[in-house]
């Protein structure tokens, strides 16, 4: 039997971890689905197990959401650069941690600083890791390849030296 982790981030106990899993999958046998909206559902009924994992309080809800909605906002806004004679398009804000903040940064200026380029490149090698981490046991379960993806991060630099352009 498969056992339930939760991103590391997290770090939930194994008996929360089984809360959670126990009630997705009466969820599920009770609608015959399993999906967001039928969890908020039944996450809205204060005696459900799942009801503490949410904040329902709608004005410091709505503003985590306007966040978020902020957040995807500016990451939609795209330029096109030209790599190799062909146009691709690249966000034209990129998020880094300057004086301390999150932020998000016109690529021009990440491009001026090391460690803003350091940062975006950084953060695309945990991307990847962690594309692997969550889809690496497909490969065994579903008999997909993934080993093209995991030889390219293992060959990414442990320090990576960024040149300027």
């Amino acid at each position: 039997m498969a056992e339930l982790q939760t991103k590391k981030a997290i770090r939930w106990s194994k008996t929360t971890v089984n809360i959670l899993r126990d009630r997705f999958k009466q969820i599920r046998h009770e609608k015959g689905q399993l999906t967001a909206r039928l969890v908020l559902e039944d996450a809205r009924n204060e005696d459900s197990p799942i009801h503490r994992f949410f904040d329902w309080n709608d004005r410091t809800a709505a503003e985590k959401y306007r966040l978020e909605q902020a957040s995807n906002l500016i990451r939609q806004v795209q330029i096109m650069v030209r790599i190799d004679h062909e146009d691709r398009p690249m966000r034209e804000f990129l998020c880094v941690v300057k004086d301390g903040d999150s932020q998000y940064l016109p690529y021009q200026e990440v491009k001026q600083n090391r460690s803003f380029r350091e940062q975006v490149l950084e953060r695309a090698k945990q991307d990847l890791e962690g594309w692997i981490e969550r889809y690496d046991t497909y490969e065994a379960v579903l008999g997909t390849p993934f080993n093209l993806v995991k030889e390219a991060v293992k060959k990414w630099p442990k320090k990576l030296h960024v040149k300027s352009r």
